[in-house]
Formats: structure tokens, C-alpha cells, sequence
């Protein structure tokens, strides 16, 4: 059986706080996995891919979307379709 990783491990390898990653792990927004009587546990290997996921190559641009903050990094000549801001009409 492959060897799992506890929070302690894991935060150590990722360079983050035990308890930012607890928070990350309530969000879900980081792979684990919960067994019953052993608690949260992770597996090295997705946790590998995960930080690969988030990679962003250098000279990418940000683009905002509706609502958010960003939506997606793009690299140079990746072509992306944008919808233009409505515009509100004036009341004068």
C-alpha cells in the first residue's frame, strides 16, 4: 500500500501552515482523502498534480470575468472570445 501523507506532512511539502491547509481541505479545494478512525490523509502523488495544476507560465495574461476576479490565465497567442460590459443607459 502506498504511503500517506497526515497534515503536518503534507503542509511541510507544500510550504504552507497546518492550519491553512485544513482550511484549504474544509473548502475542498485541495485532493485528500478522510477514513473513519484514521482522519484526513494525503496522497503525494495528487498532491503532486494538484500544484502542477495550478502552474502559470510566465508572460500569461489575467482575464476577468463577470462577478469574479479572474477566470483563467492565458498564454501568449492563445486566443480568447471575451463579451463586451452592457451598457446602461443614461437617465438624462
Amino acid at each position: 500500500m502506498r504511503t500517506l501523507l497526515n497534515v503536518n506532512e503534507a503542509a511541510k511539502i507544500l510550504h504552507i501552515h497546518p492550519m491553512s491547509l485544513r482550511q484549504l481541505v474544509s473548502k475542498r479545494k485541495i485532493p485528500f482523502i478522510k477514513r473513519l478512525g484514521i482522519g484526513v490523509k494525503f496522497d503525494p502523488d495528487r498532491l503532486e498534480s494538484w500544484i502542477r495544476e495550478g502552474e502559470i507560465e510566465p508572460g500569461s495574461k489575467r482575464i476577468k470575468k463577470k462577478n469574479s476576479r479572474i477566470l483563467k490565465s492565458v498564454t501568449p497567442g492563445e486566443t480568447v472570445r471575451v463579451k463586451p460590459k452592457k451598457e446602461i443607459p443614461n437617465s438624462n
